[in-house]
């Protein structure tokens, strides 16, 4: 398990709820994606017919061990908000939201070098851990179609998903602090 401290700023009761919702199903979504079981073939998603017309995906729920939770959050102009969840989960969420908001930044003042080498550090775990389930989800025999739909809808939209709070100021940037072997 590990903490990810994720800094930003006040906001309205409804963005805040808002906000935990969809760090929930970002970080749900992510670890469906990260720890796909090669024995187990109900990890597959349903498909649901909508009232609609339309289908989505109906992805069976991660064990309750897994779960986030919300150990702090310090509400200031410049408070924050400590997650404990499993380090490889919230390693992609950290990234995520470090990696839009440091598009928004000039980042002259930076050590260019230190910062590069971080990047390129947290860069190949994450890469590391996207290689390892897609050669999984290859050996289930997913299709590369398949597989593609699987990043969109459990790595690229939660992260995508987590722009909103980026843009009200909620969030800013994130740090892993605490980690202990999964």
């Amino acid at each position: 398990m590990a903490v990810l401290r994720i800094h930003g700023a006040l906001g309205r009761l409804t963005d805040v709820a808002s906000t935990l919702r969809t760090l929930d199903t970002a970080y749900s979504q992510i670890y469906r994606f990260l720890h796909v079981d090669p024995d187990r073939s109900t990890q597959a998603p349903a498909l649901m017919a909508g009232s609609d017309g339309s289908s989505r995906r109906i992805y069976p729920p991660i064990p309750n061990s897994a779960r986030p939770i919300v150990l702090r959050i310090r509400f200031a102009s410049d408070g924050h908000w400590d997650i404990l969840g499993l380090g490889s989960v919230l390693e992609v969420i950290r990234k995520g939201i470090n990696d839009h908001e440091e598009r928004k930044k000039d980042r002259a003042y930076r050590n260019e070098a230190e910062q590069t080498r971080l990047d390129l550090e947290n860069g190949a775990r994450v890469q590391d851990l996207l290689e390892r389930t897609i050669a999984t989800m290859r050996t289930l025999g997913l299709s590369e179609e398949e597989i593609r739909e699987s990043i969109a809808d459990q790595i690229t939209r939660p992260l995508n998903s987590l722009r909103r709070p980026i843009a009200l100021g909620i969030f800013r940037r994130a740090e892993v602090l605490e980690e202990d072997s999964e």
